[in-house]
């Protein structure tokens, strides 16, 4: 839109430039005075066009087409100069005139540049609809995976994916990796990663409220290998140390910050890996303890 202003406006202040042709024609007395006139406007039209060229070229619009005419026309204005200081003013007139006119087709020329233009800018914008709009698409398909979400929070993530979705259409093309994404998809995605850790801390819940009758199990398993007479002190010390990091993850899940999330979700995880490590070290140890003596792997003298 910006660069089609720039081609009117060049057009416009062109053809006032050749606006006094014909008044020229109809009222100069002398030859000479007519040449040396016609000169003088295809000199400005120059600087109206050079003009016109630097504003299409900071708009990032190729003027490579445009230079070239710009060129043939600077060749006939030179020509037309050189009959003038010669007296060939019929000369002079009809080079001065072919000039004007390539000043005027070099600035026609942006339109046929701006066209495949025009076409990368739908095309980008087509594929920025299409990054969109599959964003949008993963995002619900993440809700969805989601078993027993907050119907309140799902319903504020669908909200908001429709509302992008509608802004989407009305927004105007940008460069891909420039533009930015869509307000209201951040905030949906802002929405599903709460829901995400939402799910994340009722599973890590879930794993350790099954964790306490393993725990329950383990402990009376080691009372019955004392009262066989095994020596169980070192699993004792690691029931112990079992109960504590169950109660400490516990703690850390508790422990959120105003979105919801846990604080310290490494820690928990680092504690959850060492405690899965925990029990199944004491599982073996009470399976070993557990067999007959003459079972038991021979570990020397």
């Amino acid at each position: 839109m910006m660069c089609n202003k720039i081609i009117v406006a060049g057009l416009v202040a062109l053809l006032l430039c050749l606006g006094f042709v014909p008044i020229l024609q109809a009222n100069a007395q002398q030859d000479k005075t007519r040449a040396e006139q016609f000169v003088q406007i295809a000199d400005r039209s120059r600087e109206h066009v050079i003009s016109i060229r630097d504003m299409a070229a900071s708009k990032g619009v190729s003027t490579s087409k445009m230079d070239a005419l710009i060129a043939e026309a600077d060749s006939l204005l030179k020509e037309a100069k050189t009959f003038l200081a010669d007296n060939k003013l019929s000369d002079a007139l009809a080079k001065s005139t072919a000039a004007m006119r390539k000043y005027t087709d070099a600035i026609k020329s942006l339109g046929g540049t701006l066209k495949p233009q025009a076409q990368e800018s739908e095309r980008q914008k087509a594929e920025i609809e299409k990054r969109e709009t599959d964003r949008i698409e993963r995002i619900r398909v993440a809700v969805r995976a989601v078993p027993n979400a907050p119907p309140a929070l799902v319903k504020e993530i669908s909200d908001r994916l429709v509302e992008a979705e509608g802004m989407m259409k009305n927004q105007s093309p940008n460069r891909p990796e420039a533009r930015p994404m869509n307000p209201k998809t951040a905030e949906a995605l802002d929405s599903v990663r709460q829901l995400q850790v939402m799910q994340m801390a009722q599973r890590i819940n879930d794993y350790l409220r099954g964790v306490d009758p393993q725990i329950k199990r383990i402990a009376s398993d080691i009372e019955t290998a004392a009262r066989r007479g095994s020596n169980v002190d070192s699993l004792r010390n690691h029931l112990t140390e079992l109960q504590q990091l169950v109660e400490g993850a516990k703690k850390k899940i508790a422990d959120r910050d105003q979105n919801g999330a846990i604080r310290d979700l490494n820690g928990v995880l680092h504690d959850i890996k060492t405690i899965q490590e925990l029990l199944n070290s004491m599982k073996r140890e009470l399976i070993t303890i557990s067999r007959p003596v003459q079972e038991r792997p021979n570990r020397g003298p």
